[in-house]
């Protein structure tokens, strides 16, 4: 009788163990996918939160790819190594840097505000738009790479882009700061 009682709960144990071990392979498998989302949120959510710290994170365009993007964004046409001879438009970029960085970590956190891309003038396929001497800036309206007129004095300059042509242009500091805090609270 002790026999036939230990063959017949052979078994019912042998269940219990594959039951146990596909629970284990089920609540492992729950845990590591567990595991992988919260990494996986952790480093969004750190990244999201990262702020820009050189101008190297503005991303610059070439004369072709201006007027190629869609919706509304900036493009803020500066130089880097100085194009005149007093090198001003140097002083005046490292004036806006702060304000500039400060929009671009706004556009990293905020998905629907408006990009900004850079253009470095003295490249060589943006060379072509400055102007110096008598005449002044034109790039309002304007649809194309070939019709912006930059003058050299007027460096930086922060242009907004609307349905593919220059619907706004600022020359100044203080113009470039307003219309980038106005961006940022509204």
């Amino acid at each position: 009788m002790d026999k036939s009682k230990d063959i017949m709960n052979r078994p019912l144990a042998t269940k219990k163990s594959q039951i146990s071990l596909k629970m284990i392979m089920f609540w492992s498998t729950i845990a590591l996918l567990t595991l992988a989302f919260l990494v996986f949120v952790v480093v969004k959510f750190v990244e999201a939160n990262q702020e820009v710290h050189q101008m190297d994170d503005l991303t610059n365009l070439t004369a072709d790819q201006i007027f190629d993007r869609q919706g509304i964004y900036y493009i803020y046409a500066y130089s880097k190594v100085g194009v005149t001879e007093g090198l001003a438009e140097l002083d005046k970029a490292a004036d806006l840097e702060e304000t500039i960085l400060t929009y671009l970590t706004f556009v990293k956190r905020n998905s629907d505000a408006n990009k900004m891309y850079g253009m470095i003038v003295e490249s060589y396929e943006n060379a072509s738009c400055l102007i110096e001497g008598d005449v002044n800036t034109s790039v309002l309206n304007k649809t194309t790479f070939s019709g912006l007129r930059i003058h050299k004095d007027d460096l930086p300059i922060l242009m907004r882009i609307e349905s593919g042509k220059v619907a706004a242009a600022f020359l100044t500091e203080s113009d470039i700061r307003e219309e980038l805090q106005t961006a940022m609270n509204g």
